[in-house]
């Protein structure tokens, strides 16, 4: 007997995320990431023509009402009710969720908007919460924002200032926009959505928990040092390819919601047919600073607050980098205690070595090059041959 109970106790310490992974699959996920997508499209390249032909749809009061909301990914404030998803009814659409936030505590989802995706520290959050409860003075918001960019201060305040008031104003924002755009994409994400979480599913039935969340996720996952009761992963078409994740000290959960590729939003746009994780990766390659952390982190694994210190640049300025080179495939994330670890992505940056030799032509590059050599110690004219593409 004692035998069997040690033999558990080495599974549970094995993996002590066991049994508290629970794989959501909504499209009341799609309905806010569709949001952040079509305000903020150069987070999003390869949505630009759904973007173009979404926007098209919405009235001039109507697109204007929804930026205060979800324009800047970082600051918006409307994305922060995506919280409220796990714990709607099944299956949950996207009326459900406009049902539960419309009943929702008021200081509640003000918190949930406060949090906005950018994430905030327990500390902030629990002087925002004090300040909802009443005894608002100028002293204890400026205490409250300090630190914080002046376009997220513009925004907190209008909630802090009317929770109520915000929150109707999201109600109606979103109603609007379910009815004119996204009621024509949700019945086509159900296959893909349906899809991801079955391998979800699958992928945790054979893995440890946070092996199984980097699977799934393309290489975003918890350290198992973190002390949780609930992990919370679903998967969204319209975040791919990146990932946001939220970490409630206070309840102990953990909600990562994922992109997952979808055919019906790549075949939106052509850039798919042209290789679109090669062309993802050189995008993310083209900026002198993450060449700097791709090289940084591959020497080691690198603390989020060590590269902001190396490279003297903002911490989200940094976040934004490493979130272009998570896209692309270079670099895994790894939530800790002490912040967000970076380190090499090394059967990514091999993909992508791979993807390019076999995109051009290396033999007949390397003839072209020859030629243009010949030609030029002779001083002709030459018509240069094309690099062979496959």
């Amino acid at each position: 007997m004692q035998l069997i109970r040690d033999r558990r106790a080495r599974r549970v310490n094995a993996d002590p995320f066991r049994g508290i992974v629970h794989v959501d699959q909504s499209v009341c996920y799609d309905l806010l990431a569709s949001l952040l997508v079509l305000y903020s499209p150069r987070m999003f390249p390869s949505f630009r023509h759904w973007s173009a032909a979404a926007r098209k749809l919405m009235p001039a009061d109507l697109w204007e009402e929804g930026r205060s909301f979800f324009q800047g990914q970082e600051r918006c404030v409307g994305f922060g009710v995506v919280r409220m998803i796990p714990d709607l009814p099944h299956p949950s659409t996207p009326a459900t969720l406009l049902s539960a936030l419309r009943r929702a505590d008021v200081t509640k989802t003000a918190l949930y908007m406060l949090e906005g995706p950018g994430g905030l520290s327990s500390e902030r959050l629990e002087a925002f919460e004090k300040l909802l409860a009443g005894g608002k003075t100028q002293a204890r918001v400026r205490a409250a924002m300090r630190g914080l960019s002046p376009a997220r201060k513009t925004r907190f305040e209008a909630v802090l200032k009317d929770p109520k008031g915000e929150k109707d104003r999201l109600v109606r924002f979103i109603s609007g926009y379910l009815d004119l755009v996204f009621k024509r994409e949700a019945d086509r994400l159900a296959a893909p959505l349906r899809e991801a979480a079955k391998l979800a599913h699958d992928t945790l039935a054979v893995l440890p928990s946070a092996d199984a969340i980097e699977r799934v996720t393309g290489g975003y996952t918890l350290s198992t040092e973190l002390s949780l009761a609930r992990i919370i992963v679903a998967p969204s078409a319209f975040l791919y390819p990146a990932v946001a994740c939220r970490i409630d000290e206070r309840k102990a959960e953990a909600f990562i919601l994922y992109g997952v590729a979808s055919p019906h939003i790549e075949g939106s746009d052509s850039s798919a047919a042209l290789g679109g994780g090669v062309m993802i990766a050189l995008r993310a390659l083209s900026d002198p600073n993450r060449l700097q952390i791709l090289r940084l982190v591959s020497e080691r694994p690198r603390l989020t607050s060590e590269l902001v210190a190396k490279l003297a640049l903002s911490q989200p300025a940094v976040h934004h980098h490493i979130r272009e080179l998570w896209a692309a495939e270079l670099v895994r994330q790894e939530r800790t205690r002490n912040g967000m670890l970076c380190a090499i992505r090394e059967d990514g940056v091999r993909r992508v070595i791979g993807a390019l030799s076999d995109l051009v032509d290396a033999e007949g590059a390397h003839r072209h090059a020859q030629a243009v050599v010949t030609t030029l110690r002779r001083g002709g004219r030459q018509e240069s041959p094309r690099v062979q593409l496959r």
